[in-house]
Parts: structure tokens; sequence; C-alpha cells
């Protein structure tokens, strides 16, 4: 059976930096001046991470009584490279040395320590599949107050199932009442992505191209290789965050951020189709968000694609251009 964690968040950027990234973050690390008390706690909190499994149920919380999203553990993102480093929480704890580059990860845990990005003093991390049900403002439900004091301070605290669930329950209304839709966020994202290809291949039809799922699927992939291909050359690490997030690429070059919209299309590209997802995330990342269309693509008899021409917006500001509607949901009385 799955434990259920509140995992504090101490300060803004991890906050941002672990919401964007589908993990959680700690800084406490050993360093030559620690007071006894220090020692104590950064033991506490390594010990309380060697207790987080892989299936696990995770809240993003903030002080006080303030919750955000929830998230299922998972291991490491991330697959261990050769020339990276392994240790266990144990030994690590009692060494009292800490690292300070590269990656670490903890064997027998879902635990590790990344050093190589922006977000300096909080190396110790552990992977989500996602955030669900993220509430920007977050919500206040007076649980955490029903725990003992010396518990809540930790970094990680256990709590109980049925405040899970109330938590749960509490963001999924939350998000329906912001966005006027009384069905399951999940379900809304995927109405979101049928309605999108609908109107894709009816623009597709209109230009004298015939698109069955199968091929603006193999049109997808092949944009976002494409895609992938160009940032790298530019500098940037590149990770597909398509599944779990409202854009399709994070790109990152030293304290750079980049969110990258793919678009791959048979068309001349004049247009491209955004869900309301898309068009929100874009719109609140501002200065941070790219644009990239691979359009004009082939297509064979035998459903292979191929060729395409790219354009790059860099930054991309989303108002820049002209927002059509092209759908809405009535609700009838």
């Amino acid at each position: 059976m799955p434990k259920y964690w509140c995992v504090n968040f101490e300060y803004d950027a991890a906050f941002t930096h672990g919401i964007e990234n589908s993990l959680w973050s700690m800084g406490y690390q050993y360093s030559d001046d620690d007071s006894a008390n220090r020692i104590g706690r950064i033991r506490l909190n390594w010990q309380r991470l060697d207790k987080v499994k892989p299936g696990d149920k995770f809240v993003a919380y903030r002080k006080t009584n303030r919750f955000f999203a929830t998230g299922t553990v998972r291991i490491p993102r991330r697959t261990k490279g050769k020339g990276d480093r392994t240790d266990t929480i144990s030994a690590y704890l009692d060494r009292r040395e800490s690292y300070d580059d590269g990656y670490v990860y903890f064997t027998g845990t879902a635990v590790y320590e990344n050093f190589t990005d922006d977000l300096d003093g909080y190396p110790a991390r552990i992977d989500v599949e996602s955030w669900d049900n993220y509430t920007p403002d977050g919500i206040v439900l007076p649980i955490v107050n029903r725990i003992a004091l010396n518990e809540r301070q930790l970094a990680v605290f256990e709590i109980e199932k049925a405040d899970f669930d109330l938590i749960l329950d509490t963001l999924r209304a939350e998000n329906s009442s912001a966005s006027g839709d009384h069905g399951d966020s999940d379900v809304t994202m995927a109405e979101d992505s049928l309605v999108v290809e609908a109107f894709e291949k009816s623009r597709a039809k209109s230009q004298g191209f015939q698109l069955d799922s199968k091929t603006r699927k193999a049109i997808e992939d092949y944009a976002m290789e494409a895609a992938t291909k160009h940032f790298k050359s530019q500098g940037y690490s590149v990770e597909d965050h398509s599944k779990n997030h409202a854009y399709d690429l994070l790109c990152l070059k030293k304290k750079k951020r980049l969110h990258v919209e793919v678009k791959g299309t048979v068309t001349s590209g004049d247009g491209i189709i955004l869900t309301s997802g898309e068009v929100k995330f874009a719109r609140n990342h501002k200065g941070e968000m790219g644009l990239f269309i691979l359009h004009s693509i082939q297509v064979s008899a035998d459903g292979q694609v191929s060729d395409g021409k790219q354009k790059v917006i860099v930054p991309w500001d989303l108002d820049e251009g002209k927002l059509k509607p092209m759908a809405f949901t009535y609700e009838v009385p």
C-alpha cells in the first residue's frame, strides 16, 4: 500500500522549479560549521527520505496549511550514467560529508542529488510522474495542525489517506470551478486534444491532404525529433515534457529556461491549432516560451513522413499573433 506524504517547498524558486519539472527538492546538507542541532535535523530529514518509495503519493505543500498539487513518486527520471556516483543514505549520514557536483543516486530509494541545474542549494530530489490538479494559489485546509509539531517541521511528513483524499478532492473542485468545467481534469485534457485533432484534420483536408490518427501521430513525433535536434544544436539540454505538461520541450542552457511548443503539419504552417491549456500556459510564461513549427511535411502513400521546413520563434509571445476562437463549450441550462 502506498504511503501519503506532504512535501514542503521552502521558497519560491524551489517551488516553481519543482512544479515545472515534476519533482520535489530539499536543501539539507552537511557543512563544516553545522551546529549539533542542525546535524540532528539533517539526519532526521534524510532518514525520512529513505522511507519514501516509488508509488507513494505526494502533496505539494507550503506553510501553513496550503496545498497546491498531488503527484505519484517514481524512480529518478534520469537514468544513472557511467560517471555518476552511487551511495546509500545511511553511509552518507555516517560520513557527514556532502557532495557538491554532478549526480548522486542513493541505492534502494527514490532519492537522488542533482548539482547540474540552476537551482542552487536544493540538490536532493524526488521525482513524481507529474504534478496533477495544480492550483497556482493553493487551497487551505486545517490538516497540518493535527500533526505533531516535531513531525510537520520536517521537509517530508506523513498524512493519513483520508486527509490526502480530502486534499485531492478539494484541488479537483478548485480546478473545475476555475475552468468552468465540472468533469475530471484528465477527461478535459483528452477532449481538448480530440478537438485539436479534429480541427487539424479539417484544415489539412481543406488544403488537399488526408490524415488519419496514425499519420498525425507520425507527424507529431517527426516534428518533436526535429525540434529536439534543433535546440540541442543551439546548446540547450532538452527534456520531453509533452505527456504531462501544457508544452512539449523544456530546454535549459546555463540559467536560461525555455518552454517550447512544437507543431508539425503538412500544411504551409501559416496557422496552428492550440489547446486552451497551451494558450493559458504560454500567456503565463511570457519571456520563457519558444515556438517550433515544422511545416510542409511530406507524407508518402504508405504513411512515411519526410522533409519539412522549420519556423522557430524565440522568444514567442502568443499575443503578437492573432488568436481566433474556433470552438466553445456550451452547458445547456
